[in-house]
Protein backbone atom coordinates (compact mmCIF):
# COMPACT_ATOMS: atom_id res chain seq x y z
CA UNK A 1 0.00 0.00 0.00
CA UNK A 2 1.86 2.81 1.38
CA UNK A 3 4.92 1.71 0.75
CA UNK A 4 4.64 1.20 -3.11
CA UNK A 5 2.81 4.37 -3.52
CA UNK A 6 6.87 6.12 -1.54
CA UNK A 7 8.71 3.82 -3.91
CA UNK A 8 6.51 5.32 -7.49
CA UNK A 9 6.79 8.77 -5.52
CA UNK A 10 10.31 8.12 -5.13
CA UNK A 11 11.11 7.45 -9.03
CA UNK A 12 9.19 9.85 -10.27
CA UNK A 13 10.58 12.67 -8.15
CA UNK A 14 12.19 15.08 -10.08
CA UNK A 15 10.62 14.58 -13.18
CA UNK A 16 7.77 14.47 -13.05
CA UNK A 17 6.60 16.10 -16.41
CA UNK A 18 8.68 13.86 -18.46
CA UNK A 19 7.61 10.94 -17.06
CA UNK A 20 3.93 12.29 -17.04
CA UNK A 21 5.13 13.17 -20.98
CA UNK A 22 6.17 9.59 -21.79
CA UNK A 23 2.69 8.19 -20.21
CA UNK A 24 0.69 10.43 -21.91
CA UNK A 25 1.89 10.13 -25.51
CA UNK A 26 1.70 6.33 -26.18
CA UNK A 27 -1.29 6.86 -24.34
CA UNK A 28 -2.99 9.18 -26.75
CA UNK A 29 -1.63 7.75 -29.98
CA UNK A 30 -2.78 4.04 -29.51
CA UNK A 31 -6.52 5.76 -28.11
CA UNK A 32 -6.16 7.56 -31.49
CA UNK A 33 -5.27 4.09 -33.47
CA UNK A 34 -7.59 2.64 -31.78
CA UNK A 35 -10.71 4.84 -32.68
CA UNK A 36 -9.17 4.95 -36.16
CA UNK A 37 -8.98 1.18 -36.56
CA UNK A 38 -12.64 0.78 -35.34
CA UNK A 39 -14.06 3.71 -37.97
CA UNK A 40 -12.48 1.32 -40.22
CA UNK A 41 -13.57 -2.03 -39.49
CA UNK A 42 -17.64 -0.22 -38.64
CA UNK A 43 -16.63 1.12 -42.41
CA UNK A 44 -15.77 -2.05 -43.80
CA UNK A 45 -18.82 -4.02 -41.76
CA UNK A 46 -21.44 -1.12 -43.10
CA UNK A 47 -19.58 -1.36 -46.90
CA UNK A 48 -20.12 -5.55 -46.46
CA UNK A 49 -23.72 -5.73 -44.48
CA UNK A 50 -26.60 -3.88 -45.82
CA UNK A 51 -28.40 -3.54 -42.66
CA UNK A 52 -25.56 -1.62 -40.80
CA UNK A 53 -25.37 0.67 -43.88
CA UNK A 54 -29.05 1.68 -43.23
CA UNK A 55 -28.94 1.83 -39.41
CA UNK A 56 -25.73 4.32 -39.79
CA UNK A 57 -27.23 6.70 -41.83
CA UNK A 58 -31.24 7.03 -40.05
CA UNK A 59 -30.10 9.67 -37.97
CA UNK A 60 -28.07 7.83 -35.00
CA UNK A 61 -31.25 5.39 -34.41
CA UNK A 62 -29.10 1.76 -35.05
CA UNK A 63 -31.42 -1.22 -34.91
CA UNK A 64 -30.61 -4.27 -32.14
CA UNK A 65 -28.95 -6.52 -35.05
CA UNK A 66 -26.39 -3.88 -36.49
CA UNK A 67 -26.02 -1.95 -32.66
CA UNK A 68 -25.22 -5.83 -31.71
CA UNK A 69 -22.63 -6.45 -34.51
CA UNK A 70 -20.80 -2.94 -34.32
CA UNK A 71 -20.52 -3.32 -30.47
CA UNK A 72 -18.77 -6.66 -31.35
CA UNK A 73 -16.71 -5.51 -33.72
CA UNK A 74 -15.49 -2.33 -31.61
CA UNK A 75 -15.11 -4.77 -28.36
CA UNK A 76 -13.08 -6.97 -30.14
CA UNK A 77 -10.97 -3.63 -31.78
CA UNK A 78 -10.56 -2.30 -28.48
CA UNK A 79 -9.74 -6.03 -27.09
CA UNK A 80 -7.20 -6.24 -29.03
CA UNK A 81 -5.42 -3.20 -28.88
CA UNK A 82 -5.39 -3.84 -24.30
CA UNK A 83 -1.96 -4.96 -24.49
CA UNK A 84 -0.53 -2.04 -26.04
CA UNK A 85 -1.52 0.27 -23.04
CA UNK A 86 -0.38 -2.32 -21.19
CA UNK A 87 2.92 -2.88 -22.55
CA UNK A 88 3.29 0.73 -22.52
CA UNK A 89 2.99 1.13 -18.89
CA UNK A 90 5.21 -1.82 -18.45
CA UNK A 91 8.08 -0.67 -20.53
CA UNK A 92 8.15 3.28 -18.81
CA UNK A 93 8.17 1.34 -15.41
CA UNK A 94 10.96 -1.02 -16.14
CA UNK A 95 12.90 2.18 -17.73
CA UNK A 96 11.69 4.19 -14.61
CA UNK A 97 13.36 1.72 -12.09
CA UNK A 98 16.58 1.20 -14.27
CA UNK A 99 17.46 4.48 -14.22
CA UNK A 100 16.89 4.73 -10.19
CA UNK A 101 15.40 7.54 -8.43
CA UNK A 102 16.32 11.26 -9.95
CA UNK A 103 16.68 12.52 -6.57
CA UNK A 104 18.87 10.96 -4.18
CA UNK A 105 18.32 10.83 -0.63
CA UNK A 106 21.10 12.74 1.10
CA UNK A 107 22.82 10.34 4.11
CA UNK A 108 20.95 10.40 7.62
CA UNK A 109 18.02 12.80 5.77
CA UNK A 110 14.52 11.38 7.00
Amino acid sequence: GRAALRASRALVAGRFFPVLWRLAAPTTMFSLLVGAASGIAVGILGMLAPGVREALTTYGVIAPGPAAAIDILTSFVSALAGPLFAAANIILYRALVAEGPAVKKLEGST
